[in-house]
């Protein structure tokens, strides 16, 4: 998702007066536990787990030992106790944790990557700004997280979501309760989708793409073909990448090939998902990491041996797309 900070109007013209308030948001969400803000939130979280009776279903024998016991409110569907769980009783169980970090932009591996005509060099001291909030309910409730990241375009923050569905408006109403700010939905397009496969191919050390799947989509036929699927195996993809010349783009390549094989013009198509063994991408914004790839920037990659390829490039360029 995308955050949009609205700028006052006597403000505009003054691109550097600290009126931006998309750090302020991630120092609000992330920065203090024990703060006012932070425990307003962890009520209404408490109070969703309630209301959703999400603290029930907990077979009591499974986790004798645990941190809640076993005569808990919170176990055997609430049936130890003819009432439901307090708020404070779930806040008092919830286990959060929040930092913010600070990643140079030499850290986001985009070593290897061409600049695309028109655009405007990085500054080399700029610094990706992510805020992460974390909490679980153990042994009910898995880690829920949000991530905040700062993007370099003013005025804009990204927010990742992962967990139950029913805590995201939770947070969006906390942060628009305190920030004039619209949160919409990130909807992507063919050149992003196009930037991040020629960087994964031609940066991938350890093969570790595995099957490429395109999905396009969103087709305006006469027929009842609503989308094409294209798989590419691991092997032709190593071919792709030989045949790549200097300042020449893998999708190039490959268009050019399924246009003569198909007689169709797929770079004219929208792309709606990509899939790998790395990630999954689609258009919505939706992004899925897998294990195969690194957290970790440059440096700290190098320390470790870790050749993985790292998100922190796809997660700047979607920074930039936003």
């Amino acid at each position: 998702m995308a955050i949009d900070t609205f700028v006052k109007e006597e403000d505009r013209d003054d691109e550097n007066d600290g009126n931006d308030e998309t750090f302020d948001i991630i120092q609000y969400m992330c920065s203090d536990v024990e703060s006012l803000s932070t425990k307003k939130l962890l009520n209404q979280i408490s109070k969703t787990i309630i209301m959703n009776n999400m603290y029930t279903g907990i077979n009591r024998n499974t986790y004798n030992g645990s941190l809640i016991p076993t005569n808990s409110k919170l176990f055997s569907n609430g049936s130890n106790t003819n009432n439901i769980p307090e708020i404070s009783l779930i806040r008092d169980y919830l286990e959060v944790k929040l930092k913010i970090d600070y990643l140079n932009e030499e850290e986001m591996e985009n070593d290897d990557v061409e600049e695309e005509e028109g655009e405007e060099e990085e500054e080399d001291d700029e610094k990706l700004i992510t805020g992460h909030f974390r909490f679980h309910l153990p042994p009910i409730i898995p880690p829920q997280i949000i991530i905040l990241i700062k993007s370099p375009i003013p005025n804009k923050l990204l927010l990742f979501f992962q967990g139950n569905i029913k805590f995201l408006n939770i947070f969006t109403n906390h942060i628009q309760s305190k920030f004039q700010c619209a949160i919409t939905d990130i909807s992507l397009n063919n050149l992003f989708f196009e930037k991040c496969l020629n960087w994964c191919i031609i940066n991938d050390k350890l093969n570790s793409i595995g099957t490429l799947e395109l999905w396009f989509g969103k087709l305006e036929t006469k027929g009842k073909l609503g989308s094409i699927i294209i798989k590419i195996e691991e092997n032709d993809l190593l071919k792709l990448k030989s045949l790549v010349n200097d300042n020449e783009r893998i999708t190039s390549i490959l268009y050019e090939y399924l246009k003569h094989e198909t007689s169709i013009l797929f770079e004219n198509l929208p792309l709606v998902k990509i899939r790998c063994q790395l990630f999954t991408i689609s258009i919505d914004g939706k992004i899925k990491f897998s294990p195969l790839m690194s957290h970790l920037g440059k440096t700290a990659k190098s320390l470790k041996n870790d050749e993985r390829l790292s998100i922190w490039w796809i997660i700047r360029t979607l920074s930039n797309n936003i």
